[in-house]
């Protein structure tokens, strides 16, 4: 798997992880939640801009690629 971009929040007692992973045919999987629980996940259509807007939205939240 190759994912675009995996984020970490770690601040005001938050931990949690933020990973895009695109598909192709203009489909892409986000995966969120708590570091060390179970993840959830969600498939999703998209264009290059909206895909690029969720990942600054996340480090707008303060998530850091890792």
């Amino acid at each position: 798997m190759e994912f675009r971009w995996i984020g970490w929040c770690h601040k005001d007692n938050h931990d949690k992880v933020w990973a895009l992973l695109p598909l192709g045919d203009g489909k892409y999987a986000t995966v969120w939640g708590r570091r060390g629980k179970t993840l959830q996940s969600k498939i999703q259509a998209g264009w290059f801009s909206e895909i690029e807007s969720a990942i600054r939205s996340k480090r707008n939240k303060g998530y850091q690629q890792i």
